[in-house]
């Protein structure tokens, strides 16, 4: 079976109807495309791509992690038993449109989910937007930061926290999203999976892209297996992560 966390196009004009799939149950993050920028009075205007679902198979026992839902923009987490104990998986869009203050509540609910102390195991999958991180350092590709750049200062706070999490990656130099600007192909590494524990995944595959994404597809194939209610013994081992319509 394959769970398939979507960053993509959400927002309250999509009805759940839409949204089904059969044998699936998911959770659901909409895009709101007036999020606050600065404390209470300061609106920035989003992108139209935004918002992550995650489904999951409705013989599994699956709960949302409410406090992350509740704050962190654009993702979601969920919960669940497993071989090695209960795990959380968060469905994560980073977009660079957020501001300084979106940006930094988001990172403080990755550290909260990642944080050793927890009872439980963390995968990150999403679209974390860091093209100028090199995940074969783990540092900003120039070395350092241009602190008049507010992007380039965001991303390597990004990469310093997931560094200090002692957080594991599985894509290096992979391409996860091409697409022509100004007649120039530009290729990038925007879409990462990220883990506490490196026996959570197996392995990590690029698939083609889905509908009219430039972002490619990623299965993920789990260490573990997850624990059903009841007496049911089937384990689901795969999950993919897709991008739609950005």
């Amino acid at each position: 079976a394959e769970w398939p966390l979507r960053p993509g196009i959400l927002n309250n004009t999509v009805l759940d109807a839409e949204l089904f799939i059969d044998g699936y149950k998911f959770f659901r993050k909409d895009r709101n495309f007036n999020i606050h920028g600065e404390e209470h009075d300061t609106y920035d205007k989003c992108s139209g791509g935004g918002g992550s679902i995650i489904y999951f198979k409705n013989t599994l026992h699956v709960n949302l992690v409410q406090s992350f839902y509740n704050k962190a923009p654009d993702s979601l987490a969920i919960e669940i038993d497993s071989s090695i104990g209960k795990i959380c998986i968060a469905c994560v869009y980073r977009s660079p449109n957020l501001s300084s203050l979106l940006n930094s509540v988001l990172l403080s609910c990755l550290k909260d989910i990642c944080n050793e102390s927890n009872s439980f195991e963390t995968l990150l999958i999403g679209d974390f937007n860091l093209p100028n991180v090199s995940w074969e350092t783990g540092s900003l590709k120039d070395g350092k930061s241009d602190t008049s750049n507010t992007s380039l200062v965001q991303q390597l706070e990004f990469i310093d926290a997931f560094n200090e999490l002692g957080l594991q990656w599985s894509l290096v130099n992979e391409i996860t999203r091409c697409r022509m600007v100004q007649g120039v192909l530009q290729e990038s590494l925007l879409d990462q999976v990220l883990y506490t524990n490196d026996a959570l995944v197996s392995s990590v595959k690029l698939l083609s892209n889905l509908g009219k994404s430039d972002h490619v597809s990623l299965k993920i194939e789990l260490g573990i297996s997850l624990i059903k209610p009841s007496n049911q013994n089937e384990a689901v081992v795969s999950t993919q992560s897709g991008h739609y319509g950005r």
